[in-house]
């Protein structure tokens, strides 16, 4: 009923967080910890013959002959392994699905006939408070046939409309994500053209090749997709002069535009 006028621009601080660096400590022993709730919920369900909603994946895979063990050769004491390495591999990890059969998680080291279910996040994941009723309802059963709260056909639908909505709203966070992160980018730069003595990191940024070279139809030349690591975005470089970049390449950009609207992008030359 009070209409208000807001004028100039957030103070924003830009963060980028490496998963590298915050798996460990604290943080990795609530991550291993909420895994392993994770997986006795599937076998609390699976030992019942509750219904319930799982999270699964299936191993990825590597185009050449003995590439998988060469990765997993790579890996570093923390289990992890360079995204170089892994885009020259041209590894494909096959998307995650919600089944009702306790198949396994690999990303997570999560076995066939086990199972995943979601129960550690019920405030912010309503398959998490579903899955808390399913659990509640059983415990609170008498000696009746009816242990369960929703039963398959139920829950089938619900896993179909759960996975519809997460991928729109994947879309949204992260298009909102771009554009405020190349609005504050934009801003910067255009703050650094003021200043041409000092030194902007725009000027001069280590990318690497996620997507091979591809033809486009705004610059009507070949174009690949990159990965600027320490600014955490992906951008779009132009390729001038048929230069060949490949998956995993190391190379320098540096900034020419940005584009604003329902689809974000940086656009960055070498």
């Amino acid at each position: 009923s009070h209409p208000s006028l807001f004028t100039g621009f957030p103070q924003l601080t830009y963060e980028v967080e490496h998963q590298q660096n915050m798996d460990v400590g604290a943080r990795r022993m609530v991550s291993e910890s909420m895994k392993a709730a994770c997986r006795v919920a599937s076998r609390f369900f699976r030992d019942r013959g509750i219904p319930a909603m799982r999270r699964a994946s299936s191993m990825p895979t590597v185009s050449t002959e003995g590439g998988w063990e060469t990765l997993l050769s790579q890996r570093q004491p923390d289990g992890y392994v360079p995204i170089s390495t892994i885009l020259q591999a041209a590894v494909t990890v096959p998307r995650g699905e919600y089944t009702l059969q306790p198949k396994g998680h690999y990303a997570i080291g999560v076995p066939d006939g086990e199972g995943y279910v979601r129960v550690t996040s019920p405030l912010r994941r309503y398959g998490d408070l579903v899955a808390h009723w399913q659990i509640k309802h059983a415990l609170a059963a008498t000696d009746g046939p009816q242990t369960h709260l929703f039963d398959e056909t139920w829950m089938t639908a619900f896993a179909r409309e759960v996975t519809a909505k997460e991928l729109g709203l994947r879309q949204i966070e992260r298009r909102h994500e771009h554009f405020w992160t190349f609005k504050f980018l934009e801003r910067w730069q255009a703050a650094a053209e003021t200043h041409p003595d000092r030194h902007n990191p725009l000027d001069c940024m280590e990318a690497v090749v996620t997507r091979e070279p591809d033809a486009d139809t705004v610059f009507h030349r070949p174009t690949a997709r990159v990965a600027i690591l320490d600014l955490g975005v992906p951008a779009k470089m132009e390729i001038k002069n048929d230069r060949l970049c490949r998956l995993g390449e190391h190379v320098f950009v540096r900034y020419k535009e940005i584009k604003l609207g329902t689809a974000p992008e940086l656009i960055v030359s070498r």
